[in-house]
């Protein structure tokens, strides 16, 4: 497994630690006042909500969105939903999805995600209404979503998840480097965030492989090779948000106008493929190439040397 080869790779592993805050120079601070390190790099990944981000990183941005989502994890024993994302909208204000989830840890029935388009300041009302309130609020808009709702057994089981643009000028300070949410969270409108996360991480990997000895070279080399991918999708995000979550009349009617036409025309098309695949680097410029940031691995392939950087 992927932690299997890092503890092969690290002398020490610590499990268990909260990490607040940088300390000294290649530190970090525990919750409990205990400083470890000095390290030679120092990987923030702690989340869209990131503790280091807010006491150490003040000047980056940090918008929280006025739109969030309720969440209701189902089983789907009978494979409903299966193998599509399902999505359901009304106007701008009302959207409602079905996320098939995988498995459960340790189980073997299917699982399928619920989310209701729900503003961050409703969140509790939408709560307090009880689980009928919210069963017509959903079927309204799915009533595909029956065989969820009817998993539901109160509305506290709903879990609310509200979304956070994040920017840096740069990702990287000293031996500090961010990614993932905690680097440049956004609305999950285009899906992306375990993409970019992963991509990160592999860039990562190879820009510190380059230049082992000059660690803060090494993470200049990787804001700037991260830079066009990760502002094209920010932008992206921030500009397409509004026309699934506001209160905007018009904005509803332009996307159900506009993107099916859209899909229709084989040019145009093409780039929203390509802009949901996660690849786009701008507007007007081409997409990260076919295999240069996840290598084209046979069925079977046992090349040690593939591995091993995909696991650093």
């Amino acid at each position: 497994t992927l932690f299997d080869a890092a503890r092969a790779e690290c002398a020490h592993v610590r499990l268990g630690v909260a990490v607040q805050r940088l300390g000294p120079t290649g530190c970090v601070v525990a919750s409990d006042g205990e400083q470890l390190g000095p390290f030679d790099l120092i990987v923030v990944a702690d989340g869209a909500r990131s503790q280091i981000r807010a006491a150490d990183f003040p000047g980056a941005r940090d918008v929280p969105y006025p739109w969030g989502a309720l969440w209701f994890v189902a089983e789907d024993a009978e494979g409903r939903y299966r193998g599509e994302l399902l999505q359901c909208v009304r106007g701008a204000r009302e959207m409602v999805g079905m996320l098939p989830t995988g498995l459960a840890p340790g189980g073997d029935t299917p699982l399928v995600s619920l989310f209701v388009s729900t503003r961050v300041r409703d969140a509790e009302v939408v709560r307090a209404e009880g689980v009928a309130a919210f069963r017509e609020r959903v079927l309204r808009v799915a009533p595909m979503a029956e065989p969820i709702l009817d998993q539901l057994p109160s509305t506290e089981a709903l879990l609310f998840a509200g979304y956070r643009d994040v920017r840096f000028t740069r990702w990287n300070a000293g031996n500090v480097v961010f990614i993932g949410d905690a680097a440049h969270a956004m609305s999950p409108q285009l899906g992306q965030g375990s993409n970019l996360a992963l991509v990160d991480a592999l860039v990562l990997s190879r820009c510190i492989a380059a230049r082992p000895d000059e660690v803060e070279l090494a993470l200049e080399a990787y804001s700037a090779e991260r830079r066009a991918h990760l502002r094209f999708y920010q932008r992206m995000t921030r500009w397409l948000t509004p026309f699934f979550q506001s209160d905007s009349t018009l904005l509803g009617w332009a996307r159900d106008l506009g993107f099916p036409l859209g899909a229709a025309l084989p040019p145009l098309r093409e780039q929203m493929v390509a802009t949901m695949c996660g690849g786009k680097l701008g507007m007007l410029r081409g997409s990260l190439p076919a295999g240069s940031y996840v290598p084209r691995l046979g069925a079977g392939n046992d090349d040690t040397r593939e591995r091993d950087v995909a696991a650093r």
